[in-house]
């Protein structure tokens, strides 16, 4: 009994080791947050995937503000944006939620540059540690207009 708990521990210590080399290696610095996109060449709104995003303060805190700034480019005017966004916490599925962006902004948003700014609080409950939000978007034509995911740390 006591040789089957203590080979149970040794699996459990190096399995929680190998899921923390993967989630630090996929994640990362912890700097900056990272944003990578599925497919620029056909998303209407293009981003600069190592400029585009902006955490501040970084990394976040949990019963703090911080701003989150997205800046890109509009390739042709936006009627209309319905958006999928999955948010996990490590490999665990948190919530997936899907958003109206023009029930949030002002549209029709227009062709070239556009900036985002939204100040957000976490709740003080909320955990830390590495998140992972996707994100697609389409427009009234089911175009993708955006497709990408944000890798963030919070503490």
């Amino acid at each position: 009994m006591m040789r089957t708990l203590a080979m149970l521990c040794v699996v459990a210590v190096a399995q929680a080791s190998f899921l923390d080399k993967i989630i630090h290696k996929h994640h990362g610095d912890d700097d900056h947050a990272e944003l990578s996109v599925c497919n620029h060449d056909k998303d209407i709104f293009k981003v600069d995937a190592k400029r585009a995003l902006t955490v501040t303060p970084y990394p976040p805190r949990t019963g703090h503000p911080f701003t989150v700034k997205l800046d890109g480019y509009v390739a042709k005017e936006l009627r209309a944006v319905k958006m999928s966004v999955n948010v996990h916490f490590g490999f665990v599925p948190l919530t997936t939620v899907d958003v109206d962006l023009c029930g949030k902004i002002h549209c029709p948003i227009p062709q070239g540059p556009f900036t985002m700014t939204k100040t957000v609080t976490l709740p003080g409950a909320a955990p830390s540690g590495h998140y992972t939000i996707s994100v697609k978007g389409h427009n009234e034509a089911n175009e993708e207009v955006i497709c990408g995911t944000i890798k963030v740390h919070i503490k």
